[in-house]
């Protein structure tokens, strides 16, 4: 298995204490190939002068002991200057160890929160709050015609008119928010059934809009679940707020008397970040 996601770096953090995400390289002193592109600068020469610049680089310690028998490296992902050495151990009492293919371990620390991960290049001026035994994550509004939508759109000209697109990097999160929202108002094919497969990987696309983190990590800390699947779909497509309108709507209709038909507000908090 390969990690799904390139070259994320996520802020410095406190520098002395435990690493909040780790892994160990069973009987390794470097990082294996298939895993380089989860640590350190992007390949290349101008990727690796702009590593340098940003203070991206390997943290890394060998000769450790881990979860298995032996010893093997430890490898942090973040910034150069992020930690201490003693960061990087092997503390089973503080940790919790998973297996996420043959010789590689992920370790997540008991006390790591959400703003351990927030990205260091763009962290969504406006999203809402998805309220875990983690703490609040901060998850966007994709849905291009949503009220509240916040991700970063440009202008392009497309089919003899200028239209609001998504910038790049969020146009896969802006297409699977138009796909919820049609499910929703059942505008969708009869056929058009995500599935349990692609409400993870789009959650796994919300989170990492702000937050530095792999479909592993996010599953290592224990927010990958049919509950967050929902409370995300809910986010992205601005339910609440359109759930608000609809209803603000209806009461004001006596002729009609329509009830707002959304469905049910999902268990977790979806409080706007002021």
């Amino acid at each position: 298995m390969q990690p799904d996601t390139d070259n994320i770096t996520a802020a410095r953090p406190e520098p002395f204490k435990l690493a909040p995400i780790l892994y160990w390289f069973a009987g390794a002193d470097t990082i294996p190939p298939a895993w380089r592109a989860r640590f350190g600068p992007p390949a290349g020469i101008w990727g690796r002068l702009r590593g340098l610049l940003r203070g991206d680089g390997d943290v890394t310690r060998a000769g450790q002991r881990g979860p298995a028998d032996g010893v093997g490296l430890m490898a942090a992902p973040g910034r150069a200057d992020a930690y201490a050495p003693k960061a990087l151990s092997y503390e089973p009492e503080a940790q919790a160890w998973t297996q996420v293919e043959s010789g590689v371990w992920l370790g997540v620390a008991h006390a790591a929160k959400p703003a351990d991960f927030v990205r260091s290049r763009i962290t969504l001026p406006l999203a809402y709050i998805l309220s875990t035994d983690r703490g609040d994550w901060w998850i966007p509004v994709a849905l291009l015609t949503a009220e509240h939508c916040n991700i970063p759109c440009v202008d392009a000209f497309e089919l003899g008119a200028w239209r609001r697109v998504p910038a790049p990097g969020y146009e896969r999160l802006a297409v699977a928010a138009e796909r919820l929202y049609r499910i929703e108002i059942g505008d969708a094919a009869d056929d058009d059934d995500p599935g349990p497969a692609w409400l993870r990987d789009t959650a796994i696309l919300a989170f990492q809009a702000n937050y530095a983190l792999t479909g592993p990590e996010l599953a290592a800390l224990g927010v990958l679940n049919d509950d967050t699947y929902n409370a995300v779909a809910a986010i992205l497509t601005d339910r609440d707020a359109r759930a608000k309108k609809n209803a603000e709507s209806a009461g004001s209709d006596t002729s009609s008397g329509a009830a707002d038909s959304s469905p049910d507000t999902p268990p977790h908090s979806t409080t706007p970040r002021p």
